[in-house]
């Protein structure tokens, strides 16, 4: 199934992926982080021990991470890819520009190669602390559902992060080099 799903994101334009990408995936774990925001919440007011407290403050720290992440693709990434889109269609040169144009999509790439890495360090971590469910220590039924949400999103994360660092930014990168970008 993934190799299908991949390889229709692959042969869409790049104004098509990242609207894609919106609906597949920032507005899903968006979603998914406010549901388990809301869990987190449940097993924060439960009687909890030292190992689910700090699992608890990662995975709030991480769910913060992520929504501030999945804003700023929203807010500035998407926009910044429409205005790419848009200087490609007018034939713009950044040879002619007076350094702006590269300095702005050299840090909008950047951010996004450097949000995985600060979101994968938060889900190694989580990783790590999370209790098996399978063990015979008694859970909260709400501690059960944020581990289990957390594995959704980790999963819908590990997709996104191939999409956007296999089709997407080299599709971004393919249209700065129309531009004369970073040349």
């Amino acid at each position: 199934m993934a190799r299908i799903l991949f390889s229709t994101y692959q042969k869409e334009d790049l104004l098509e992926l990242v609207g894609r990408i919106d609906r597949d995936y920032y507005e899903v774990i968006d979603e998914l982080c406010r549901h388990a925001a809301i869990h987190a919440s449940e097993v924060e007011i439960s009687k909890i021990n030292q190992s689910t407290i700090l699992f608890l403050d990662l995975c709030k720290k991480l769910l913060g991470e992520i929504s501030l992440q999945v804003k700023i693709r929203r807010d500035d990434f998407i926009p910044f890819v429409h205005q790419l889109l848009k200087k490609a269609s007018l034939s713009h040169s950044c040879k002619t520009c007076n350094g702006i144009c590269n300095s702005e999509q050299s840090e909008q790439l950047k951010l996004i190669i450097d949000s995985h890495e600060t979101i994968k360090e938060l889900l190694f971590r989580i990783q790590q602390l999370a209790k098996p469910l399978y063990l015979e220590t008694i859970q909260s039924i709400s501690y059960k559902i944020l581990r289990n949400e957390m594995m959704i999103i980790d999963t819908a994360l590990s997709e996104l992060f191939y999409i956007e660092e296999v089709i997407l930014i080299p599709k971004v990168k393919e249209v700065q080099k129309q531009l004369n970008a970073n040349s």
